[in-house]
């Protein structure tokens, strides 16, 4: 009873929220609160703070929606009974830990997510649930933030086992492939890290769509492992199928992640003496740039003049 109240609140708050009514917005949100500081009913003051933490993060105010959830998690340790059902209170620690992600407290993220792990072993717990995956995935990929790469492996490649090949759990799937292959890739195992990433090539589509997952610094991080390397195939099928297969399908503007994706490729290219190939991926670029998106001119410039120097290469070898 006490979730589907939560949801129905939480709904509430989201169109009144995307429909523009924000003095009923605001009147939700102090009902909420007055909820939350009942110190005599536990349950209203879970379902209080539980719903103000979803408002807090739906308009990213994040610092807010952990602190909400922080409280959640622990009126419901110290309550007598459990007020929240044993899935109720991962996603309390899920949102806590992305609260924390994005506030860049990785180091608290972690003890939350950690804090939650003996939930995920009771007996109360379907272990496939599609919710304690996502649980498990995000636990290997706050071992990769913390640079723990070996127990990152270990936990992400026993998530893989588990993980259904379905489209209900594709995001999740898509966690562990991508955070697997960075930390197989970090261990300087690299000819594996590519592999279980070309095994799963289907899903880079979503997980460039679905970037609020992926950090396109640790993607730029990963493909510099395999240019210093001078694995050039590689590197090149990372930058093709991961983002700019990506961008071209669902006509994306170039914004700086996208341009610097291109100028990477440009080198790769390069490096394989495939001179025709950079100036075509470089003079699309060209093309392609929305100044709108990405103000700083200086890697564009920098694309132009490759542009022209491969040209003028062109231009030697054809005489």
């Amino acid at each position: 009873m006490c979730f589907t109240v939560v949801v129905a609140y939480v709904s509430l708050a989201s169109v009144l929220l995307q429909s523009g009514q924000k003095e009923k917005y605001e009147d939700l949100l102090m009902f909420l609160f007055s909820l939350s500081s009942s110190r005599s009913n536990p349950v209203e003051t879970v379902i209080g703070l539980y719903c103000l933490g979803h408002c807090r993060f739906n308009e990213q105010k994040f610092d807010g929606a952990q602190e909400c959830f922080k409280q959640v998690i622990h009126i419901n340790e110290t309550s007598r009974t459990s007020i929240l059902k044993p899935i109720e209170v991962c996603k309390a620690h899920l949102y806590c830990f992305v609260s924390c992600k994005r506030t860049r407290q990785f180091e608290f993220g972690h003890q939350i997510l950690e804090k939650g792990l003996p939930i995920l072993q009771s007996r109360f717990f379907f272990t496939e649930n599609l919710t304690s995956i996502l649980y498990d995935a995000l636990y290997g990929s706050s071992l990769y933030t913390l640079k723990k790469y070996t127990k990152a492996v270990d936990h992400l490649q026993q998530c893989l086992s588990v993980c259904p090949r379905s489209r209900d759990g594709e995001i999740q799937l898509m966690l562990i492939v991508w955070y697997l292959g960075m930390s197989l890739a970090k261990l300087g195992k690299l000819d594996e890290a590519v592999m279980i990433l070309k095994e799963f090539s289907y899903l880079f589509e979503r997980l460039m769509v679905n970037n609020q997952w992926i950090n396109h610094t640790d993607f730029s991080m990963m493909v510099k492992l395999y240019t210093d390397a001078e694995k050039w195939d590689d590197a090149i099928f990372l930058l093709k199928s991961c983002f700019l297969n990506c961008k071209e399908k669902h006509g994306w503007s170039l914004s700086y992640s996208s341009l610097h994706a291109t100028w990477l490729l440009c080198e790769c290219l390069l490096a394989k003496g495939l001179f025709k190939d950079a100036h075509e991926v470089s003079a699309k670029a060209l093309r392609d740039y929305d100044p709108k998106l990405f103000p700083d001119y200086r890697l564009l410039e920098k694309i132009h003049e490759l542009k022209c120097a491969v040209g003028q290469m062109i231009a030697l070898e054809e005489e």
